[in-house]
């Protein structure tokens, strides 16, 4: 892994020539924008580049006598996405494990082989964060991926690739510097949840915690669409002999998220639906996987329209399931 220094002047002589094959988020762009020009594309998240909100998957025509289907073609154009700690894990410990693993999706392993990460400190934790809590922090960093600290006149950069072939050696004092800055970040963070809490949780799934813990929440999906992490899709047929197949996001938060042909709904109310993405973040997922589905950038906290913030949630459930334990 090598650590280096980016002047400023260089910094945009490079972003200038990329510019145009240049992902920012919006979260990354509040705290960093001037570093990036106003012609990069704004994204909400990484999920929005590798699994579009809305996407054609295919399409088919029946030519008489047999089915010709055409598969839509990906762009594999390398290109740059920079975002912040907690965004950069929903790619590498979630969606990528989901998508990328056995079996793989075409289109999202088509996106993401031709994307690099650029993960820019996390200076100033919003008051709605809480990535200390599951496992993250604001100076995560993965070696697949460049890291920055964007400074006052320069850019602190660990990794491997293009941008070392023109920046300057970090000293010693520069590092110091660097790691002053993480401390100040990390001030005052809670601790992880409990080891134990993922498998602890899943026996809780018949409680009578879930009445109270749901009853505020209206169902309205904000929290899964401009989730990070949440990836449940719907697949729509348009036409019959003639006629594509679309792609669409969909929310365990919408009432015929589950429903049967039958016209059964093993979710029939919004406690069950509230359960079900706290489960699957904090139990099932992590109990499969080994990490939660969540990575606590806060953001379905910050934009609730009703205020259900799901640190309640789990402050709640870790208080009951501690005393159960004493």
């Amino acid at each position: 892994m090598s650590e280096g220094l980016i002047a400023k002047n260089k910094w945009w002589e490079w972003i200038e020539d990329k510019k145009d094959r240049i992902f920012l988020t919006e979260r990354a762009k509040e705290r960093y924008g001037e570093w990036f020009p106003p012609e990069v594309k704004m994204v909400k998240n990484g999920k929005e580049v590798l699994l579009p909100p809305g996407e054609e998957m295919y399409r088919y025509l029946w030519a008489g006598e047999e089915w010709k289907i055409e598969e839509r073609e990906v762009s594999g154009e390398p290109s740059f996405l920079f975002l912040l700690p907690c965004e950069a894990r929903a790619i590498i410990e979630v969606t990528d494990k989901v998508f990328l693993h056995s079996p793989v999706d075409k289109n999202y392993w088509l996106r993401r082989k031709s994307l690099s990460l650029g993960i820019l400190a996390c200076l100033q934790p919003e008051p709605t964060c809480f990535c200390s809590l599951v496992g993250g922090g604001p100076f995560w960093r993965n070696e697949e991926a460049l890291f920055l600290v964007p400074r006052k006149e320069d850019i602190y950069i660990e990794g491997r690739g293009e941008p070392f072939s023109f920046s300057e050696e970090a000293g010693e004092k520069i590092k110091q510097e660097v790691q002053a800055l993480q401390k100040e970040a990390e001030k005052g963070l809670s601790s992880p949840l409990p080891s134990y809490f993922s498998q602890e949780l899943y026996h809780h799934f018949e409680d009578e915690e879930w009445n109270a813990l749901s009853w505020r929440c209206i169902n309205c999906g904000a929290c899964t669409f401009l989730c990070p992490t949440c990836y449940c899709f719907d697949l729509n047929v348009e036409g019959k002999l003639k006629g594509l197949q679309l792609r669409s996001w969909d929310s365990c938060m919408f009432p015929k998220f589950t429903l049967h042909a039958s016209f059964h709904n093993p979710r029939p109310t919004g406690k069950e639906r509230v359960r079900q993405r706290v489960m699957h973040k904090f139990s099932y997922f992590p109990e499969r996987e080994g990490n939660f589905a969540c990575v606590g950038c806060g953001v379905c906290v910050e934009k609730c329209p009703v205020n259900w913030d799901i640190r309640e949630v789990l402050e709640r459930m870790v208080e009951k399931i501690d005393r159960l334990r004493a």
